[in-house]
């Protein structure tokens, strides 16, 4: 039967092992009486002051610690704190025996017996040592991304085991047969099996160099990324956990490259897509994804917008859980997180992973979910190289209506150069003088009409013609409706829709670029 230390009256080896035990300690431990004179030290206060326990004990702490800067208001205060029966906790300046000062964490606990102090115990940390403490914080944060990233790795396990699968079946197909034909297998026989054999193995060379991205180190050097690209890769290796559970739309347009590692980045996305797939509830014919790439004020946006064909709360606790993050002030690769983020389940591990991955390359996600739970986006924001050629597309919108401006404006602006101009007579001279890439102009406008500044155009500037789209809430006139049928210039009708307009926008300085 093992003993108990009778802490009450403790016999003499008691008090050793009791002593050899706060020995072992490693932060600073002085036991003083209520006059502020030394009673005990550990080994760590000899060390860190170069005090010998025999130099130390009965001497005032104060006297023997306290630098020449530090009032003796301060130790009054804590004085007055630890009778009160109250700890202090705060920051020291400490002097060791040869002079030299060094700063540390105190924890002062008075122990009174009758109400009245007896002892104070001191517990210091040296500063240096949350140095340590730190740099241990920021290895278990390096450890969480690499548990991310495998976390990621192991939903994508089986999907893409079924892509592996598959061929290899008929590897292994093929050469039992050839086994068992033995010699007695023609020629043509022969050729069809190696073939079919070599496209197999092609297959999965493929489908294990599309994982290369997660061998990806942060020891790597930093260069431009090609950020679509980047999303292609994501959308291939995440594809089977994708296509079972939904359709998938893509529109991915010309952005500036980012400054980072391009495995990590495909590691970002692939780890997100693989979130929304079990996300989405499955057998739903409702299910919709469609990734968007764009440029906006200096960031190359990747935008993962979910239509949902029966409601589910993940996405609503996702954005949730990013506000804990945000909240726990992750201003930086090495920050640490709320516990609260990663509490009730694995998955939050993945985007974690995500999380930090994005703010080591000075970025941001960012979650959002309709009320409904039927829809959601999830928007990753990465700053664009500082060398990338971004190229700036200059756009005048023309109407005779200021609301309609200023609402047109508002929405094109997040991602071009945006001119207005109120009226078809002024805007000849606005596109005489400037460099539009693209004119969107009403057709239907008092004085000029879009129509009659088409015509002009062709004296004016002609080549303008064809950076123009048009936009009307109806054609009233035979001759606006023959002119809207007849043109090959793009005609859409109000309201128009923020993405329905960037795409005619898109379109039209593809073909523009093209006939370049």
């Amino acid at each position: 039967m093992s003993s108990v230390i009778d802490f009450e009256n403790p016999t003499k080896g008691e008090l050793r092992a009791l002593s050899g035990a706060l020995d072992l300690v490693t932060e600073s431990i002085e036991i003083m009486d209520s006059e502020g004179l030394l009673c005990y030290v550990n080994h760590a206060f000899q060390e860190a002051t170069g005090y010998m326990g025999s130099e130390a004990i009965g001497r005032s702490a104060t006297a023997l610690l306290a630098t020449e800067t530090q009032n003796t208001e301060l130790f009054d205060a804590i004085w007055d704190t630890l009778r009160e029966g109250n700890a202090w906790h705060g920051e020291f300046e400490g002097r060791r025996r040869d002079g030299e000062t060094y700063r540390q964490i105190v924890n002062i606990t008075p122990l009174h017996e009758d109400g009245k102090l007896v002892y104070a115990v001191a517990l210091k940390t040296p500063i240096d040592e949350l140095a340590v403490a730190q740099e241990r914080l920021k290895t278990a944060n390096e450890h969480l991304v690499s548990t991310g990233s495998m976390a990621v790795v192991g939903q994508l396990a089986a999907a893409m085991g079924h892509e592996i699968n598959n061929p290899a079946q008929v590897v292994r197909s093929c050469l039992e047969h050839l086994a068992e034909q033995s010699g007695a297998i023609s020629t043509a026989e022969l050729g069809e099996v190696v073939s079919d054999a070599l496209t197999a193995l092609r297959r999965i060379e493929t489908v294990a160099a599309e994982l290369t991205p997660f061998s990806s180190t942060d020891t790597e050097e930093m260069h431009q990324v090609d950020v679509n690209g980047c999303v292609r890769h994501a959308l291939r290796l995440a594809n089977n956990e994708l296509r079972h559970r939904t359709k998938i739309a893509e529109a991915l347009h010309d952005v500036p490259p980012v400054d980072g590692l391009e495995g990590r980045i495909v590691q970002l996305i692939t780890g997100l897509l693989v979130f929304v797939a079990r996300a989405m509830v499955e057998d739903q014919g409702g299910n919709r994804l469609r990734v968007t790439t764009r440029f906006d004020e200096g960031s190359t946006c990747i935008q993962i917008d979910c239509k949902l064909g029966a409601p589910t709360s993940s996405f609503e606790e996702l954005q949730t859980r990013v506000g804990l993050w945000e909240g726990s002030g992750a201003g930086g690769v090495d920050a640490g997180m709320s516990s609260a983020f990663v509490h009730g389940s694995s998955k939050w591990i993945g985007f974690i992973f995500c999380q930090q991955i994005a703010v080591a390359h000075g970025g941001s996600i960012e979650v959002s979910t309709s009320k409904d739970q039927r829809s959601a986006s999830i928007e990753i924001c990465l700053p664009a190289s500082e060398h990338a050629d971004v190229a700036v597309v200059n756009v005048l919108v023309i109407d005779d209506e200021e609301l309609i401006l200023r609402s047109l404006g508002r929405m094109l602006r997040r991602e071009y150069l945006v001119d207005v101009c109120s009226g078809g007579e002024p805007a000849l001279e606005m596109i005489a003088d400037g460099d539009y890439d693209v004119i969107l102009c009403d057709i239907m406008m008092p004085g000029l009409s879009g129509v009659a500044l088409y015509e002009r155009l062709a004296k004016v500037c002609p080549e303008a013609r064809a950076r123009i789209i048009f936009i009307s809430a109806g054609t009233f006139t035979a001759k606006t409706q023959a002119f809207a049928d007849g043109t090959s210039q793009p005609v859409l009708l109000k309201p128009v829709r923020r993405d329905e307009l960037r795409a005619a926008i898109e379109s039209l300085l593809r073909s523009s670029r093209q006939g370049n």
